[in-house]
Formats: C-alpha cells, structure tokens, sequence
C-alpha cells in the first residue's frame, strides 16, 4: 500500500474515512487543522474506522507536519484509529514589553489558559516577565525573558529556537 490521504481537524471535529469492510493499512496519513480553527488540548477524535483491521496493519506514516505547533498522541483500536490533541500553540498576545507569563490573557486572547509542559510558545518579540515556575516544550521568539523572585522557566523538548536575552531581577 502506497499513497497520501489528508485529513482535516477542527476544534470540535474531524473528516472520517469510514471503511466498512476489511483494510490492510498503509501510506501516510496527513493531518491539517481546518482554516481558522484552534485546537483544544484534549479533544480526541475518530479519524478512520473500520470493520476488520488486517494483518494488525499500520499506516507507514502519520504527518502532523502541516498541524504546526501542535502535538498528538495517536491510538489504534481494534475498529478505529483516533488522535488526541496534547499540546497546543501559544501565540503572547499581551503587551510587548512588562507583561507577565502567567496572566492568562497574555496568552491566545485568554482562550487557551496558562502554557504548560510540552506545549509550543511563540513570544515574537515580547520583553516577558517571569515570577513563578512554569514548563513549556518549545519556545521561539526574539524578545527577552526576565525572571523575578521565583522565576523559573524549564524547556523539556526539542529547545529554544532563536536568541533570548534571559536576565534575573536584582534582588533588594
């Protein structure tokens, strides 16, 4: 088996490929959230159902490459194949210079809550002020991170990307 198949994610659902017979999966699989949607962490969906999986058979591939920012956790069942959003984007939207990391507006208009481990930040180049711990699994930007008190930021994926000016405030 060869080919490419692309599926659309929404917020609140996602195309479906029903077979209602017998597959031998295989190709790649291609996932795209739908225009002007936003994923929320959590959502699972059903993207593929069948009424025999042969031979337990996979698909050779599953692209999020054009899900940008977000990440999945994939499950094959005995009659389904579902994705399960468990890292979203966040876009700083707060002030450009004095706002603080754990102001929930700051972030995606204040839709998505706080960033957590694993999700993707894109600061652009926001002067951002940390004053409490906080994980996250990638950052990108070009602003500055200064951290207050007890100021922590732990990055635990693939890194920073960019140059950050990090600085501790002068403790008085």
């Amino acid at each position: 088996q060869s080919g490419r198949l692309l599926l659309d994610i929404g917020r609140s659902e996602a195309d479906l490929l029903a077979v209602s017979g017998g597959v031998n999966l295989g190709g790649t699989l291609q996932f795209a959230v739908a225009s002007g949607e936003r994923l929320a962490r959590g959502s699972e969906f059903t993207v593929m159902s069948w009424g025999e999986r042969r031979n337990n058979s996979q698909f050779d591939s599953l692209d999020f490459s054009q899900a940008s920012g977000y990440r999945f956790a994939t499950r094959y069942d005995t009659r389904s194949l579902s994705v399960t959003v468990t890292a979203i984007p966040f876009v700083w939207t707060g002030a450009p210079s004095g706002g603080f990391w754990d102001v929930v507006n700051n972030w995606n208009q204040g839709q998505d809550g706080l960033p957590q481990a694993g999700d993707t930040v894109l600061l652009g180049g926001a002067d951002t002020r940390i004053r409490s711990v906080h994980s996250v699994g990638e950052l990108s930007g070009n602003g500055s991170l200064r951290l207050e008190g007890g100021g922590h930021l732990l990055i635990s994926g693939p890194g920073a990307s960019a140059a950050w000016l990090c600085s501790r405030a002068s403790q008085q």
